[in-house]
């Protein structure tokens, strides 16, 4: 097992991401965490879907029965920990709301962790229990306002582009023991970029089973 390795939405070269399916086929490559997206339905399913719609039907907007009828292969939070067993998270908040239904989940499964793009969702998941040292702060900007904002919050990580990752910020980052998890990397050479700062780095990829090979 890798433990810096995040599967992106699953092994979702592989399979249909963010799907049982696709979920289980990274277990096989070793990831050490998988990454899942959650919103959540009209009627208050919380669903693992990256995009805002699904075929122009707006998930927040839509019960969650006529979304199952689009996308047969669509999974409820709920189902997803039914089925699991040892497998370990990185979830991502899509709204303020998921947090609702993602706290219960990370407060039973000790070892996953949370990310967002909006820090009023990871602050209910820290006001429902969750604490603040496995929450991470998402942005696609400059990393020095991430950093700032990452401290003003209390949050323990930061998830960040790989484009926005320098050597600097890596060590600025790390005097102020602020965790990193990095996004998204498909290749060895930025992998093997990223594991000369330092192997607690978390690297997210599409591409698990070329980065597996990685020592």
């Amino acid at each position: 097992m890798k433990s810096w390795l995040v599967a992106h939405r699953g092994a979702s070269y592989f399979e249909k991401e963010n799907t049982l399916a696709a979920i289980k086929r990274a277990v096989q490559f070793d990831a050490g965490y998988i990454e899942i997206d959650i919103r959540v339905t009209k009627d208050n399913v919380a669903v693992l879907f990256h995009d805002a719609s699904l075929e122009n039907q707006k998930i927040s907007k839509t019960n969650y029965g006529d979304l199952k009828k689009l996308d047969n292969d669509l999974l409820t939070l709920r189902e997803l920990d039914e089925a699991i067993t040892n497998e370990k998270f990185f979830v991502e908040l899509k709204s303020k709301k998921s947090a609702d239904f993602v706290a219960p989940f990370l407060l039973k499964h000790t070892e996953s962790f949370a990310c967002s793009f909006l820090p009023g969702a990871l602050l209910e998941l820290s006001k429902n229990g969750v604490d603040t040292s496995r929450l991470y702060l998402a942005q696609h900007g400059y990393p020095i306002k991430i950093i700032e904002n990452a401290q003003k919050y209390g949050f323990g990580g930061i998830s960040m582009s790989k484009w926005f990752l320098a050597p600097w910020s890596y060590y600025r980052i790390k005097k102020r023991g602020i965790n990193l998890f990095v996004y998204t990397v498909n290749n060895k050479t930025w992998a093997r970029l990223l594991h000369s700062l330092s192997k607690e780095i978390k690297i997210c990829s599409d591409r698990i089973d070329i980065l597996r090979e990685l020592k």
